[in-house]
């Protein structure tokens, strides 16, 4: 094949700098504070992984969701506290960690008792959460949310969607993989009442909850499931060493015998009494044991 024709070599030359170019205005929007925030959440997030799975292969993840289980009605109140404090903007983690906390924990009373105590929990708390970070919003910081709002035209016409069809937009928003708390802010700053909210936030959160409290209660179960599995196939193993010993000794006594019964015949050594016989049966005892 010949070299490409020279217009075919311009326009792809045009295109890649213009590509440069686009990359050069779209560069310096990176500054020094977008860096730092892109490094702090990084290493917040990896630092928070770390503490999470730390808490989980130290068992201390299991003696805390324990704890909460036994304090009773304690505990249903320690869930919706945290859950109310998901519902604020700042939150960045959302509840999905809670409800499957809460299935793992509330599970363990059966299907339709733990998804009944799990599900009214999770949902005063999300509920409480929701209507306390939609009001101190809309209270406290809605001049903040409108000047973002302002900077973005992704975000004005989103609130344009909101003035229109704001029960609808809630439904199917809560719905979406966005934190709960920032979208509690956003709809804070639309002219929705809190009872539209409240309603479509329930309407819309109430599936996903469903579906997190039985992801734990499966969780619970499995975990439950493997322990079990653990302690039978320890106890069969113990069963299997303590045959295996039987059989070894029983082998040990009869060989000893036929050694007696020889050296007998053989006039060497003198028969065994009752108590001599008992000392030695002890000591291969004693020797099998350390052996196990």
């Amino acid at each position: 094949m010949g070299p490409p024709p020279l217009n075919d070599a311009a326009d792809d030359s045009k295109h890649t700098k213009h590509q440069l170019s686009c990359l050069m205005r779209w560069w310096p929007r990176w500054t020094a504070r977008t860096w730092l925030k892109i490094i702090v959440s990084v290493i917040g997030g990896a630092g928070l992984c770390a503490f999470f799975y730390w808490f989980s292969a130290t068992g201390y993840l299991a003696v805390f969701l324990e704890w909460v289980k036994k304090i009773g009605y304690w505990g249903n109140v320690l869930f919706v506290v945290a859950f109310t404090l998901t519902g604020l903007p700042f939150m960045l983690i959302g509840y999905t960690p809670l409800g499957l906390a809460a299935g793992f924990i509330y599970g363990q009373d059966g299907i339709v008792l733990g998804i009944l105590n799990a599900s009214v929990t999770v949902l005063i708390g999300t509920i409480t959460g929701s209507i306390l970070g939609f009001w101190s919003c809309r209270v406290l910081c809605k001049g903040w949310f409108q000047r973002k709002i302002n900077e973005s035209p992704t975000l004005q016409a989103f609130m344009h969607t909101m003035e229109s069809k704001g029960f609808y937009l809630i439904l199917i928003m809560r719905m979406a993989p966005i934190p709960f708390g920032v979208q509690n802010g956003l709809f804070s700053v639309s002219n929705v009442s809190v009872l539209s909210f409240s309603v479509a936030t329930i309407v819309g959160l109430v599936p996903e909850i469903l579906m997190l409290i039985m992801l734990g209660i499966e969780i619970g179960m499995t975990v439950i499931l493997f322990v079990l599995l653990f302690f039978l196939s320890r106890e069969a193993m113990r069963k299997v060493k303590e045959r295996q010993r039987q059989t070894e000794m029983a082998e040990s006594l009869a060989d000893l015998e036929m050694e007696d019964s020889e050296m007998e015949e053989a006039g060497a050594l003198p028969p065994l009494d009752e108590d001599d016989r008992n000392r030695l049966l002890r000591a291969i005892n004693g020797e099998s044991m350390q052996g196990m």
